[in-house]
């Protein structure tokens, strides 16, 4: 069995995508799968991380129409898996998806849109807003909707069953701040030093930063002054591990919600992308998250007052409802659902 994996990671897009998918790839791989990544644009790091894992990688031409490519690169057998998870505009015409079906390709589209008509075998959204949409599709297409079908590492189903083990025993509150692969707007330095100046400052800041995070030397500088116990890490391979210890987590709205979500944390959503704020303003209004809005909406004072309101009240409304539409073994589910289809 061959799943081929179309995804792309850059400093415009992050890595959001190739993240997910490299979490379903491990669960396929351990099913028998042969993996390979079709990429356009994928950090060398992250490349060689993959290819480690003994995956390949297969770098798609940056012009023209990528359907003639990928029929011919993906293997000519009938047990073949093309898995998207990208917003180019080409993956979501009716050509592009039923020309991939009728090579005998079965396809599955991990998407954040609803506006389109798929004639894929399997359309994923496991974001909560999902759950009250509707999407036009073949009679045939499979539809996974919602966090019950979130993608999340093997080390969440683990935590989970014993979390109370994992929870920092400080007094007042653990506070983690990530926001991604990139952090183009450098949110976590303007969510720090917010936190500085709050009347009720927690106990312990855990900051986790992405791998293409550029402006670390500064973080460090305001770190150095700072009278919070402050713990800095940077693509770190311990993520779940520190969200579980997390009472609160600030984000960009990807896939920490649902990490974070799965543990028990509260979500404070600040947006930055169009997909960041969509997703962020329908979890606050629904109460699943609080959401701040944009940096650009803050000073820090404005910020640490307004967090100030949010450590003062109970929260536990948000925790519950988002905790109980989370589903640790959505990947399970996923790849089931794509060994059937072959």
């Amino acid at each position: 069995m061959n799943c081929y994996i179309r995804a792309d990671a850059n400093e415009i897009i992050g890595i959001g995508h190739l993240v997910r998918t490299e979490i379903l790839a491990d669960e396929l791989s351990g099913r028998g799968f042969d993996v390979t990544f079709l990429c356009k644009t994928i950090p060398e790091k992250f490349c060689q991380k993959i290819l480690l894992k003994g995956y390949r990688v297969e770098m798609v031409p940056l012009l023209g129409k990528e359907l003639p490519y990928i029929t011919e690169v993906i293997l000519n057998s009938d047990q073949n898996v093309l898995v998207v998870d990208s917003d180019i505009e080409e993956f979501y015409t009716e050509e592009f998806q039923r020309t991939i079906r009728r090579n005998n390709i079965r396809l599955m589209m991990i998407t954040f849109y609803n506006q389109y008509h798929y004639y894929a075998d399997v359309v994923l959204n496991q974001n909560i807003m999902a759950l009250s949409q509707t999407y036009d599709s073949e009679v045939y297409t499979q539809k996974l909707l919602g966090p019950q079908y979130v993608i999340l590492k093997a080390e969440y189903q683990k935590i989970s069953k014993n979390l109370s083990h994992y929870k920092n025993k400080l007094d007042g509150k653990t506070v983690l701040l990530t926001f991604g692969g990139i952090d183009e707007p450098d949110r976590t330095s303007f969510v720090y030093k917010s936190l500085i100046k709050t009347l009720h400052s927690p106990a312990k800041i855990i900051i986790v930063l992405g791998a293409m995070y550029k402006y670390k030397a500064d973080l460090e500088k305001i770190i150095e002054i700072s009278p919070i116990k402050t713990e800095v890490y940077q693509d770190t391979p311990q993520m779940p591990y520190l969200l579980a210890e997390a009472n609160i987590v600030f984000n960009s709205g990807g896939l920490t919600v649902w990490e974070s979500g799965a543990l028990g944390a509260l979500n404070i959503i600040m947006g930055y992308s169009e997909r960041e704020k969509i997703g962020g303003l329908y979890a606050g209004e629904n109460g699943y998250a609080i959401y701040l809005g944009s940096k650009q909406d803050y000073s820090v004072q404005s910020l640490a007052d307004t967090i100030d309101t949010i450590l003062c009240q109970n929260n536990q409304k948000y925790i519950s409802k988002l905790s109980e539409c989370i589903d640790v073994y959505g990947v399970n589910k996923v790849a089931d659902v794509i060994e059937n289809i072959l």
